[in-house]
């Protein structure tokens, strides 16, 4: 199946099948704030559980609300996240940069112009981004990634298989153990949906149930994986 000119991204296929072909070092990653995903887990519990069941639409089937214990009733939703991030490794840099707007995106356009909040993770000393190192970084690095996260974000189709910057160095011998364990992963995870939850839009991993969030399901997780 040969991509469409205004499909984003490449296919996996060439790597879990084992095919000896050049990979960009960065991945963009974003989030918009969506409005219809707002809920409390103040409303989703029952009153015998100690919890307000409030007005809540689905609170009869749950439907519609989360749910947690203790006294942590919040909105599992907030316009301010809305982010952008760049997940980088190659011989020099092993980061996660993300960058967040406040802003709903069906109102107007969430670009990042004026960002409230940056965040900048060495994950190779702290894999479980735990350090916010964005204040004491240095001004080069910032503004190299920024740019190349904005290459990422405004590209479109074509523009967006090929890598903006590639890497003029080899990568080191540890990214092939690394991505020998993300192609098993991978592998893995597609098998036990194509056996459990085949044509379903995800594959619940608690439950290990099928679940669908369109109706009739458009088999989301393929669409992805294409």
């Amino acid at each position: 199946l040969s991509p469409r000119d205004e499909w984003d991204g490449r296919s996996l296929r060439p790597l879990l099948v084992g095919e000896d072909v050049a990979w960009r070092d960065s991945i963009p990653i974003e989030y918009y704030y969506w409005r219809a995903n707002t809920k409390r887990c103040s409303c989703c519990c029952p009153v015998e559980e100690g919890y307000p069941d409030g007005d809540c639409p689905g609170k009869a089937t749950h439907a519609n609300c989360w749910c947690s214990s203790g006294d942590d009733c919040y909105e599992t939703e907030d316009d301010r996240n809305n982010f952008v991030a760049l997940r980088k490794i190659d011989r020099e840099s092993d980061l996660l940069y993300a960058k967040y707007e406040a802003g709903d995106q069906a109102i107007r356009e969430i670009n990042f112009t004026f960002p409230h909040f940056r965040e900048l993770f060495r994950t190779d000393a702290d894999p479980w981004c735990t350090v916010n190192t964005h204040e004491d970084a240095p001004v080069a690095l910032l503004k190299s990634l920024d740019a190349e996260l904005e290459q990422w974000r405004t590209c479109a189709g074509t523009a967006c298989r090929a890598d903006p910057r590639p890497p003029s160095r080899e990568a080191p011998a540890s990214h092939a153990v690394l991505k020998a364990q993300v192609v098993d992963v991978t592998r893995a995870a597609f098998a036990h949906y194509k056996r459990q939850a085949w044509g379903a839009d995800e594959l619940r991993p608690v439950s290990n149930v099928p679940h669908n969030w369109t109706q009739p399901a458009l088999g989301v997780t393929l669409i992805v994986h294409v």
